[in-house]
């Protein structure tokens, strides 16, 4: 089984992660992310899940796959060195399970265009 965990930083306000996992419900009804078993999101603090309590819920029910996807915009260190750290202990924990760590919301392609488009019309 394949799942994807989008993962933000969390907030103090529920409002904001409220936001994150409407998003996440979204995109479970996209047919783009119907080969996904799971979408799931996490939060790295002030927010649950946690990232690992999602690892753990998912592993539970049996995922072999994961697709991690930092939903943030900028290379700070929750994207350089917290996320790739929790992915490397999983990696190492369940070496016969696939971890794949996606580029971060912020560099990801066609980003340039979105906010060029959303800035450029105003």
């Amino acid at each position: 089984m394949k799942a994807l965990v989008v993962i933000a930083h969390g907030s103090r306000n529920p409002l904001a992660n409220e936001e994150l996992q409407k998003m996440v419900q979204h995109l479970s009804q996209q047919p783009e992310n119907s080969h996904f078993d799971f979408l799931k999101a996490g939060y790295l603090e002030l927010a649950s899940p946690s990232i690992n309590d999602c690892l753990d819920e998912l592993l539970e029910k049996g995922v072999t796959e994961f697709v991690i996807f930092p939903y943030f915009l900028n290379s700070g260190v929750h994207v350089l060195k917290d996320i790739p750290k929790a992915i490397t202990h999983y990696q190492t924990t369940y070496p016969d399970h696939q971890f794949t760590l996606l580029t971060h919301f912020g560099a990801a392609p066609g980003i340039l265009d979105l906010v060029t488009q959303l800035v450029g019309n105003k």
